[in-house]
């Protein structure tokens, strides 16, 4: 297992930019989480003041870029990614393992068309991947050229604009690319005077998930966390800690299209000795509304749902759920990733595959707590 002890760049910076076009402050979040979790201890309350005037320094300084900032970083209208990470490819593994501008440009620039397709796809993917889409499970995207990408986009259930913004990145993604490296030079410049207190609460952090996480117990704690069983991997996990994404908890395994091959574990930085990611998961328990709903639109999706019945009483792996529902392995990797990243399904890996079944107690609570609310 490697952790990260020191800030990626790449990822803060783009960290920043997707902050920036949220709904509520950093100052905001920090008053609803010491209220929920009645956290008042001083390392709490200094990594907020640290977020707080990043931000602030960010605002002073963001009316040069805001035109490129709402294009590519926009989160309304349902989109839960924003199509500048995905366009340079900033929530695979490849994007977080570059910290350089100049090294993640040459990677991209290194990509043939065969090989920037399959990443596209992935990168759509994930930027609605928890967005509410009756596709009577048709949504496909692997892309075999140009055209087949343009004429999936098109059929998409999505805003015009959406659509337009996806098919330009796909058809001119270098002059795209250019433009967002020019949204993380800004951010980076912003980010730089703050390097420092950043990189001591990450490598504090690290320690302590290097103590919370060694001798092979991050299985055991990934188990408990989302429901994912899996036996040793020998490729191990990397572990990133996130300062802007304060609170992520984001885990990548990609076992359906390559088995046998590292996997990252996110964290923010805001998990420590006083607050850990269980503790997140109980403040957002299925009591809470927000969770709720956000179950509830992904029973709504009928992928998913068809899914989760197949599975409900026996496990399956991904080539299996790919030739029983006629979906491409790679649609169906974009479906479980949403659903074992909710906690609604279960992975257990059995030689050398992984196997998903249903999480019914999972399900079970949230109807529960549903049934409740309207009692």
């Amino acid at each position: 297992m490697v952790i990260n002890e020191s800030v990626n760049k790449i990822f803060e910076a783009s960290s920043l930019l997707w902050r920036l076009k949220m709904k509520d402050t950093f100052a905001q979040e920090e008053a609803a989480f010491l209220a929920k979790t009645g956290l008042n201890e001083d390392d709490v309350l200094k990594k907020f003041d640290l977020l707080k005037r990043i931000e602030k320094e960010a605002r002073e300084h963001v009316s040069p870029i805001i035109e490129d900032l709402d294009y590519y970083f926009s989160v309304d209208s349902g989109q839960v990614a924003p199509l500048g990470c995905g366009s340079i490819l900033l929530f695979e593994p490849t994007g977080y393992d570059y910290s350089t501008i100049e090294s993640l440009r040459e990677y991209l620039y290194s990509l043939s068309d065969e090989q920037w397709l399959g990443h596209y796809g992935d990168a759509v993917g994930f930027c609605l991947n928890k967005m509410h889409i009756d596709d009577d499970m048709e949504s496909d995207f692997s892309f075999a050229s140009i055209e087949d990408a343009v004429r999936k986009i098109i059929s998409l259930p999505i805003k015009n604009e959406l659509k337009i913004k996806f098919q330009s990145v796909l058809v001119d993604r270098k002059s795209h690319w250019e433009r967002i490296f020019k949204l993380l030079e800004w951010a980076m410049n912003i980010i730089e005077p703050f390097e420092d207190e950043m990189n001591a609460w990450v490598k504090k952090a690290a320690q302590y998930e290097s103590k919370l996480l060694g001798d092979g117990k991050i299985y055991e704690y990934m188990c408990k966390l989302v429901g994912i069983e899996m036996d040793y991997n020998e490729q191990g996990y990397e572990v990133t800690i996130g300062v802007i994404m304060y609170n992520m908890v984001n885990v990548f395994v990609d076992a359906i299209l390559k088995p046998k091959t590292k996997a990252y574990l996110r964290l923010g930085v805001i998990f420590d000795e006083y607050f850990e990611p269980i503790d997140l998961f109980m403040v957002n328990s299925s009591a809470n509304p927000e969770r709720i709903e956000k179950v509830l639109k992904l029973l709504a999706d009928k992928s998913k749902f068809a899914i989760l019945l197949y599975i409900k009483d026996n496990k399956a792996y991904g080539s299996e759920l790919a030739k029983h529902f006629n979906l491409t392995t790679a649609t169906i990797s974009h479906h479980m990733s949403a659903l074992v990243s909710d906690g609604l399904v279960k992975t257990q890996e059995i030689d050398n595959k992984v196997y998903y079944s249903t999480n019914k107690e999972a399900l079970r609570s949230v109807f529960v707590e549903c049934t409740k609310m309207f009692e």
